[in-house]
């Protein structure tokens, strides 16, 4: 069935109403900094830090794998997205629940299944985002995206502003453990209202190949081969995607300088966030003039200067509040230029295929946090910063060589 102006624009209604939501959300299970610093508040060492951002980075991407083996056989997603949005409405309540039973069930049986409950979260997330990917693709009209991404740039900035204040003051006003339970119940309450978006989602039917996993996973060596553009885009991410394991870590690195308070972590949540607003509202104002390769030079530039300020910024509360806004601004402009350049180097149909690669491909983000968290120990965070450096310097040949068209 082709894809009518009048579908078009009532999915592109539906994608909105979602985008508004999760961004109320985002702020309130921010897993860069609130869920670290309170399962820090717990106990955890450092390697279960590492543990719990393996699992939400690089787990659940390459979870996509499988994943998008099994959805590549679905000429329809509507149905396994809303199932993928439902199961973290599920693990959000179940979070909540378990830090309201924190003290009856003591610290180690909560760590456990609070950990299960974010892999929980974080693949049921995997599995959802192919679905959205495709839909996201074929639902909306090629002209009608750049409304779709600018306006939910817009959304996700005001979106962010309220729910980081209301995390904030839930986080300063409210003792642990029941500001957990408020932040992950009410986080669970927005998501259940921003998956009710899609229902109303008219979905173009895909061809749906049928094929084995095995017969997909075949597939992929001939699909990176073809195409340079995704070789480097798989180098990227093993590079500089490594990048977006640091933020957790600086939690830590804040704790081992001072004390870290609820008014402190409603600090760091504030300035993370003011960070993503910069960011946000400068791609929104200007990036019709730059292309996907510039941005991620700019994601570059960024990171590396989160990791210096962190260095030279150690010793002051107030000052190292200004490394989280810069980290903040490298999440924003690295998840919009890797999220849009997959888009463009594929097709509506390799999509699936090119998500389940990229997803596969995430090989450092998946190991590289847990290593940190287990060396973390015996060394001290200084030489961890400079192989980050290195890892991350390394990307700018790869971003060098990326072929694309400016956004507009």
């Amino acid at each position: 069935m082709e894809l009518s102006e009048q579908n078009s624009r009532n999915n592109l209604i539906a994608f909105l109403w979602h985008a508004v939501f999760l961004a109320l959300t985002v702020s309130l299970v921010e897993v860069n900094t609130v869920v670290p610093a309170l399962l820090l508040k717990l106990g955890a060492s450092s390697f279960l830090l590492g543990l719990f951002t393996t699992i939400t980075l690089g787990g659940a991407s390459f979870a996509q794998l499988f994943f998008a083996g099994v959805l590549l056989n679905r000429p329809r997603k509507k149905g396994a997205l809303l199932l993928g949005i439902n199961l973290r409405v599920g693990a959000l309540f179940g979070l909540a629940l378990t830090f309201a039973w924190s003290d009856r069930l003591g610290s180690t049986t909560t760590l456990v299944i609070l950990f299960l409950l974010i892999a929980l979260f974080s693949l049921s997330g995997a599995f959802a985002n192919i679905s959205f990917t495709d839909l996201l693709g074929k639902s909306i009209r090629k002209e009608r995206r750049k409304t779709f991404f600018t306006a939910k740039q817009i959304i996700n900035s005001a979106g962010l502003l309220v729910s980081t204040l209301v995390a904030r003051t839930i986080l300063k006003s409210v003792d642990f453990p029941g500001n957990s339970v408020v932040l992950f119940s009410l986080a669970g309450i927005l998501l259940l209202v921003a998956s009710l978006g899609f229902w109303r989602l008219r979905e173009v039917e895909g061809e749906g190949r049928r094929r084995s996993f095995f017969s997909f996973v075949r597939q992929i060596p001939g699909e990176i081969r073809r195409n340079p553009n995704l070789k480097r885009y798989l180098g990227i991410m093993n590079t500089l995607g490594v990048g977006m394991g640091v933020p957790p870590f600086l939690v830590l690195y804040a704790r081992e300088h001072f004390q870290l308070t609820a008014e402190v972590v409603g600090n760091i949540l504030f300035f993370i966030t003011f960070g993503l607003l910069v960011a946000g509202l400068f791609l929104f104002k200007f990036a019709a003039r730059f292309n996907y390769r510039e941005l991620l030079f700019a994601a570059l530039g960024l990171q590396l200067a989160t990791l210096l300020g962190a260095v030279l910024l150690h010793g002051s509360a107030t000052a190292s509040l200004f490394v989280f806004t810069l980290a903040g601004m490298f999440l924003a402009t690295y998840r919009m230029a890797i999220g849009g350049l997959l888009l463009e180097i594929s097709t509506m149909e390799n999509r699936t295929v090119y998500a389940g690669i990229a997803g596969a491909g995430s090989i450092l983000p998946l190991i590289a946090p847990l290593a940190a968290g287990a060396v973390l120990p015996f060394v001290s965070f200084l030489p961890l910063l400079v192989v980050v450096v290195v890892v991350v310097t390394a990307s700018g040949f790869l971003i060098r060589g990326i072929e694309c068209r400016p956004l507009k």
